[in-house]
């Protein structure tokens, strides 16, 4: 029979155990409901089509009594409306129409917080390569349940065996947790349960669907773990090696994270310039590799037009290139180099001189694209002792681009290539892929809109700029300054929800969010709670501590300027805020040396925010909290030292990384990564 067909699917019941069926009352796919019910005796699962006030398709699924879908089988033929049934747990996932790829992985119930398992209406697809799981926690004297999809190695570290679960020790009576798993369909309902499971010698009880003949589906389909050897669950072809001891997948070509599940790109290339900088002395210009593994680049440099084979490792990730990727002034030139690595990598862009440096992550080319709103900074006038600027620059990805810059600023006039242009004036130019144009002003260049004919590379920052007030009540006036610089990301790589992260050795940063177009922002952090309405390339500041919301009815873009800190001589630095849903569930990531003191800052739903891994060793923050309706975040930072890094969470969950530092007159700060759209 054909799914497609308005037509009644109807299969008595053979079991007494009530059933547990998919339940959203409107949605527009049912493969895409993530709640369930548990029937009573006369009801079995249903999906049913119909028709809203607006004229759109949507389906309702749930338990639906069995005389209903007798009752209503004619109507629906002579109708658009319809009901399927079946009689079989998590059944009505698709049906009157909607088609959906065949899911045969662990399906798990998937609450946080729950005072008891039977509270739990939620559940998750697993990954192939996990099980479920139920956590129980314990709060003043108060038991709390945690449950989910979690990777069969942590519950075999846990001494726990396929398929079920688990026991207490003896020696962890004490413990505030106790995690059990099983592995078989929707069985981490019941914890008092869940450890006395009888083992079953089939890996699942449950009934897998079939499709119906002749259809078909344009939906990817993950491939299934390796499992041979078992030391590690590899995806999509990778292969389980010993490296050192140390069990790990090795991935196909175009692949990465722990167990190959991510598909990366067949060649990722990466544009790196570095803007004017004031401070000369004892400069250097590098890039800084971040890979799983061994990494081999090629290097073209902008000037020279000459390919250089890089391999770069974990005790050499750190490559130094040539000065002239440096822009020496305003105008049009060759400066900046493009970096090929033949695997998926992080490739951050590092300015290093006596008196300061910035870096930054590079945007791989493939999602640059042809629109960018600046955000940059205010320029304090009140030392004498630097001439600071507002500084942009921007590179092309295919020949003869057409730029278009709408100029925007406190003050101008703006004089570019000797020609002097009026705020809220347009320049126009066309760049080829080896040039790399930069324009700069004495005042904040915050809101300038910069659109192209193809893909373009853009960088904003400053020359050197002072956050700490010179007419300050101090006997000793002290002065200084570092340059700012952050690689821009496109308005289609944007988000309209952010938490912005603890950062350590700072009492205080500047957040500035600038506006694409006409947008309400919503501020919170611990104390104070913020609404302003914007407009088109508009931007508000907030002074922010250790945690805030910041919520807004438009994609936003969103850069952290931390404050000059006297005592240590520790200067600003710019750092993109990536949004919540840009979050990753693995970094590898670049620390710089050069007796930098670096820390990491975390943003996790507080949740969550035990389980994290810092190169295959458990870490521990202190974190800070921010709840608004049902928001729930936690931040945290941590001290680590220069080299290639890999964190994740236990749990898979996604979650926020930056990374920065200082040292005496300089300072630095980047994402660690960022998720893009495609």
């Amino acid at each position: 029979m054909q799914i497609g067909h308005l037509v009644l699917l109807f299969l008595q019941a053979v079991s007494c155990k009530a059933l547990t069926c998919f339940n959203c009352p409107v949605i527009r796919h049912p493969r895409f409901c993530q709640h369930v019910q548990e029937c009573s005796d006369n009801q079995i699962c249903g999906v049913e089509r119909i028709t809203d006030k607006t004229g759109e398709i949507v389906y309702k699924t749930g338990c639906m009594a069995q005389n209903t879908c007798h009752t209503n089988a004619a109507e629906a033929n002579r109708s658009h409306a319809c009901f399927q049934c079946c009689s079989s747990d998590l059944c009505n996932t698709y049906g009157c129409g909607e088609d959906t790829t065949q899911y045969d992985g662990r399906i798990c119930y998937n609450c946080q917080g729950v005072l008891t398992p039977a509270e739990c209406h939620t559940v998750s697809f697993c990954d192939p390569f996990e099980i479920c799981y139920m956590e129980e926690f314990f709060h003043f004297g108060e038991a709390f349940y945690h449950s989910g999809c979690k990777e069969k190695h942590v519950c075999d570290a846990k001494h726990i065996v396929n398929p079920i679960i688990g026991r207490r020790e003896e020696n962890s009576k004490r413990s505030t947790s106790h995690l059990l798993c099983c592995d078989a369909q929707l069985c981490n309902n019941d914890y008092k349960l869940l450890g006395t499971l009888i083992p079953s010698h089939t890996t699942s009880s449950y009934p897998v669907q079939t499709r119906p003949v002749g259809t078909t589906s344009s939906y990817p389909v993950q491939t299934q773990p390796n499992v041979t050897p078992v030391h590690c669950h590899c995806l999509n072809g990778g292969s389980c090696q010993n490296v050192k001891g140390d069990h790990r997948c090795i991935c196909m070509r175009g692949y990465y994270g722990i167990h190959c599940q991510n598909k990366g790109t067949e060649s990722l290339c990466f544009k790196v310039f570095i803007l004017e900088q004031l401070w000369k002395d004892n400069r250097e210009s590098n890039v800084l590799v971040a890979g799983k593994s061994t990494v081999k680049m090629t290097v073209q440099d902008f000037t020279k037009h000459g390919n250089q084979s890089v391999i770069i490792t974990s005790n050499n990730y750190a490559y130094t290139l040539d000065d002239s990727v440096r822009i020496p002034s305003d105008g049009t030139g060759q400066h900046g180099a493009l970096i090929c690595p033949n695997d998926t990598a992080s490739i951050y862009g590092f300015y290093d001189a006596q008196f300061g440096g910035e870096g930054y992550l590079s945007i791989p080319d493939q999602y640059q694209s042809t629109k960018y709103v600046i955000p940059s900074y205010n320029l304090h006038k009140s030392s004498p002792d630097y001439a600071s600027r507002s500084i942009v620059a921007i590179s092309p990805l295919k020949a003869n681009t057409i730029v278009n810059i709408l100029l925007k600023s406190d003050k101008g006039p703006i004089t570019v290539n000797n020609a002097k242009y009026s705020p809220n004036s347009s320049i126009n130019l066309v760049l080829n892929p080896y040039d790399t144009f930069q324009f700069s002003h004495t005042y904040d260049l915050t809101g300038t809109m910069v659109t192209s004919s193809a893909p373009i590379s853009v960088i904003s920052g400053s020359n050197c700029i002072n956050t700490y007030p010179y007419h300050c009540c101090h006997t000793n006036d002290h002065t200084d300054c570092n340059p700012y610089m952050e690689m821009i990301l496109p308005t289609d790589q944007l988000d309209s929800f952010y938490v912005v992260p603890d950062i350590a050795n700072y009492q205080w940063s500047t957040v500035r969010v600038l506006c694409i177009n006409a947008t309400t922002i919503n501020f919170r952090n611990e104390t104070h709670a913020i609404t302003k309405s914007l407009i088109p390339r508009e931007h508000i500041d907030f002074q922010h501590t250790q945690i805030a919301y910041i919520q807004a009815s438009d994609n936003v873009i969103v850069t952290l300027y931390t404050e000059y800190e006297e005592s240590t001589f520790y200067d600003s630095f710019m750092m993109t805020i990536h949004g919540v849903n840009q979050y990753l569930d693995e970094y590898h990531f670049a620390v710089p040396s050069n007796s930098f003191t670096s820390s990491i800052s975390i943003v996790v739903l507080s949740d969550e925010i035990g389980g994290f891994m810092l190169d295959d060793h458990p870490i521990t923050m202190y974190m800070f909290n921010i709840s608004h309706g049902s928001d729930d975040f936690s931040t945290g930072t941590v001290s680590v030292q220069p080299g290639v890094h890999h964190i994740k969470h236990l749990n898979g969950v996604k979650f926020g990384l930056w990374v920065y530092g200082s040292k005496m007159h300089s300072g630095y700060g980047y994402p660690g990564g960022i998720k893009f759209k495609d």
